[in-house]
């Protein structure tokens, strides 16, 4: 096998992956940065309600961490300071190893599709690359999403491959049943994962196994969250009561379980209010908050909120979700809720990880057309438009972290691509050379 072969590099760029995000995760530590999610401490507070009142515990009101939250991070929260106490070092250290584990991931990704050299390259590419890092200093929630992801889109091709059903398929199953359950919006993935069973050149009656097999076996999984949330809510839940907008044409839920508002005008102001803002006359929202100076400057210089048509909204998410620099502010979700521009060294990390990548990942597509490698664009090109349209059509809140998920189809494309137009300029200059 190709991954024996080279273990000892293999090995290497694993410790180096998890050295690189053990020395984020220290410093992160020491800054105490996961203070700055909100979302984190609303998950530790889960898990200590798991630990104090067990999985299904009586509520007065279903507006809780436990109703809004997915219950896998809060579950390994949970089990992290049953053993470790509360201290977040150790998530640190957890959320270090999981992450390298997502580059060797990635290795093996890209290696069902190129050869060693090029794997190699896409997985030192990922050690170091920015946006499978910069959460390592939280609850884990983003670091997971990718991992688990990664995982299930690397059983998806042994799934897509096998002759015969095998582990491949249950594994497959089990690591996007962990998924949905890490994030509920992976709940829609379940349409492209099963289609991409349809893929290969086998009998159809064959695919349909896998088909079926491949839902019967997520559904077991989900069985025992299943249970837990009918004896809470007495209602059909799938995860948590952020599903419970999408499947109350089925199950008619109560008023109670359909509290949570998926498209929120954060900071609305009238024209009255925004020329008082401008005019430095008002300083606060209507609720009492203070309005972002950030935004009040933006606001005097003409960068005004207003209400997004649908498209406008459709269009501002897949800008958000696939920005690769941002030099100037704007506003997102409603058309009210403001975004500043990036910093300055965010502009240069990704400028420099992610941006570099987009015209090679367009040349890696064009060779892969050119190579007739069609089953390799299907899942690649299916997933990055699946993605996006599911984020443009139904997440107001999207941003470029939701992205991070799909950036390893990124980086093996745009590593791909480096290394032909490399390779494709050395082949020159030694021919030239050697007629010269």
């Amino acid at each position: 096998m190709k991954f024996i072969e080279n273990k000892r590099t293999v090995f290497f760029l694993l410790i180096l992956s998890f050295l690189v995000r053990l020395s984020v995760g220290i410093y992160g530590y020491i800054n105490e940065e996961w203070k700055n999610f909100g979302d984190d401490n609303a998950r530790n507070k889960y898990a200590n309600s798991i630990i104090e009142n067990g999985i299904t515990p009586e509520l007065d009101s279903f507006y809780t961490v436990e109703s809004i939250f997915a219950p896998f991070i809060p579950l390994v929260l949970a089990l992290k300071t049953s053993l470790f106490g509360s201290s977040w070092f150790p998530v640190f250290i957890l959320n270090s190893f999981v992450g390298a584990l997502t580059c060797l991931i990635i290795y093996l990704i890209s290696l069902q599709f190129f050869d060693r050299k090029l794997s190699l390259f896409v997985f030192l590419w990922a050690a170091f690359y920015p946006s499978f890092v910069r959460y390592i200093s939280t609850s884990g929630n983003e670091v997971w999403i990718v991992f688990l992801f990664t995982l299930s889109f690397f059983y998806s091709i042994k799934a897509i491959n096998i002759k015969q059903v095998t582990y491949h398929l249950i594994l497959y199953s089990l690591f996007f049943t962990l998924l949905m359950h890490t994030d509920e919006r992976y709940i829609t993935y379940s349409i492209l994962f099963t289609l991409f069973l349809l893929i290969g050149n086998y009998e159809f009656k064959f695919k349909l196994k896998k088909i079926t097999l491949f839902i019967l076996l997520t559904l077991l999984f989900s069985t025992p969250w299943l249970i837990r949330n009918y004896i809470v809510y007495d209602s059909i839940v799938l995860i948590s009561c952020r599903t419970n907008n999408l499947t109350d044409p089925i199950f008619n839920h109560s008023d109670e379980l359909l509290f949570f508002d998926h498209t929120p005008n954060y900071g609305y102001l009238s024209e009255a209010e925004i020329d008082s803002v401008q005019q430095r006359l008002l300083t606060t929202f209507r609720t009492g908050k203070p309005i972002y100076k950030g935004q009040i400057e933006a606001m005097k210089k003409g960068n005004v909120p207003y209400f997004f048509s649908p498209s406008q909204k459709f269009f501002s998410r897949i800008y958000f979700l696939w920005v690769p620099f941002k030099f100037k502010d704007n506003y997102r979700i409603t058309g009210y809720s403001f975004n500043p521009a990036w910093s300055f060294m965010h502009n240069i990390i990704s400028i420099f990880s992610f941006a570099i990548l987009l015209p090679f990942s367009v040349l890696g597509i064009y060779l892969l057309y050119r190579q007739r490698k069609y089953s390799v664009l299907i899942l690649f090109l299916s997933t990055i438009i699946f993605h996006t349209l599911i984020h443009a059509l139904f997440i107001p809140y999207t941003r470029d972290r939701y992205r991070h998920p799909i950036d390893f189809i990124i980086v093996i494309l745009g590593c791909y691509g480096i290394v032909f137009l490399l390779s494709t300029i050395y082949k020159n200059l030694y021919l030239n050379k050697k007629n010269g």
